[in-house]
């Protein structure tokens, strides 16, 4: 049996405010029965401390200059008085910060470790990132620099020593080779930082990612409203790794809706999730070509979901043609044209909402790895096109609504 958490008993207001006396010269008018009621200032708890105020500001920031037993005992005495941080102040502060002139202290660092010349949908998907970034930064009056931790030849290691030298204290950590998770090899205590995209980097920070499972689900429901019935879906490992199972999750949800005799398993091919244009880096094209081929007859679908650049060239060898043999929803769908349907990743979004993301912890001043990180997730568009023609004698009719935050879909047969 679950019982009700415990939650602290509410304080009253006299146990948040408390009274405090002026400092001896300030003017004060004092009410009948007792001390004037004021706000407790950072001063004030100098006083109590016996420190100056500087100490107090870097103290209840928990910044690493000051002792630990330091901080703590200033955080306690402040607790004591009941101070809180006033929000006007706070404003003012984020407001000066936001139009500060361009310089070190508001450059934010976009951080790779490849030039993705070798990967060209990965070089087109960072570019519309770092588009949506600069634009966002500008804005906020911010200039954003990007590093190739290769091409630079700077070591991992000394790219935290690099930043602060350069008196940067924002990064944006993105796209990296493959799917799987890598070390943050550098010291990020004084660093305020974002992941980019699914890069795997270890430890976790807060995050800003394609939501690709509202993308799957998005995609697999236009088929349905399209008339198809077995929709099946066709993915590199890679992309799956990376995103810890959302795609093929997704898929399975939507599959789990249908008859049992229209469900279809999910394909995978063997390839990195960086492999975005060739089969240069994991299976080769014949091998690739016949596990298509063996599940296409297997298991029969009207209509798959996939990445066109990692199909196109196994169907046309096994002789299928797009839309007359096999309809074609894509999943990286970033040149929408009229002959390709498939959902566009909102990759410039995610650059903006980064950088939103990052300037907010700059201006709270929360450095270093956070204690509960956060997912933002941004989702797709649906674009139209010729590869998924309209079953007029099967149609339906799919309805999206919003619901207390969530993405609701109902499915009716026409």
């Amino acid at each position: 049996m679950c019982s009700a958490p415990a939650y602290p008993t509410p304080r009253s207001a006299s146990s948040i405010v408390q009274p405090v006396p002026a400092p001896p010269g300030e003017d004060s008018a004092t009410p009948p029965g007792g001390p004037p009621l004021r706000r407790v200032t950072q001063s004030d708890i100098a006083r109590a401390a016996g420190v100056h105020n500087t100490t107090v500001s870097l103290a209840l920031r928990d910044r690493a200059c000051i002792p630990e037993a330091t901080r703590r005992k200033i955080q306690t005495i402040a607790r004591r008085m009941g101070y809180t941080p006033d929000p006007a102040l706070q404003a003012l502060v984020a407001y000066r910060k936001s139009v500060v002139g361009a310089g070190a202290h508001s450059t934010i660092a976009f951080v790779t470790d490849t030039t993705g010349a070798d990967c060209p949908g990965e070089l087109q998907a960072r570019e519309l990132c770092l588009l949506g970034a600069r634009d966002a930064a500008v804005k906020l009056g911010y200039t954003l620099e990007h590093f190739w931790l290769e091409t630079h030849e700077i070591a991992e290691g000394r790219l935290g020593q690099l930043l602060a030298g350069r008196g940067i204290h924002a990064a944006l950590l993105a796209w990296h080779r493959g799917g799987t998770s890598r070390p943050l090899d550098f010291d990020c205590r004084e660093l305020c930082a974002v992941r980019v995209g699914n890069a795997g980097w270890n430890p976790s920070l807060h995050s800003v990612v394609n939501d690709v499972g509202a993308n799957v689900r998005l995609g697999f429901r236009h088929a349905r409203q399209a008339g198809y019935r077995r929709i099946g879906l066709v993915l590199p490992s890679g992309w799956d790794e990376a995103s810890d199972g959302v795609w093929s999750l997704a898929f399975a949800v939507e599959q789990a809706r249908l008859p049992q005799q229209d469900q279809i398993p999910p394909l995978t091919l063997s390839g990195d999730a960086s492999n975005h244009a060739s089969d240069s880096h994991g299976s080769p094209p014949e091998s690739r070509a016949e596990a298509l081929d063996r599940w296409l007859d297997a298991c029969r679908p009207e209509v798959i979901l996939a990445s066109k650049p990692h199909v196109s060239a196994a169907l046309s060898r096994l002789g299928r043609r797009i839309p007359d043999d096999l309809a074609l929803i894509e999943l990286q769908n970033e040149k929408p044209d009229a002959t390709l349907a498939g959902v566009r990743q909102n990759y410039v979004s995610v650059g903006a909402l980064s950088v939103e993301t990052v300037v907010r912890l700059l201006q709270q001043n929360q450095r270093g790895l956070p204690s509960v990180p956060t997912v933002t997730l941004v989702q797709g568009t649906w674009c139209d096109g010729a590869s998924l023609p309209f079953l007029a004698n099967g149609g339906r009719q799919v309805s999206e609504t919003m619901a207390n935050g969530t993405l609701k879909l109902a499915t009716t047969a026409a």
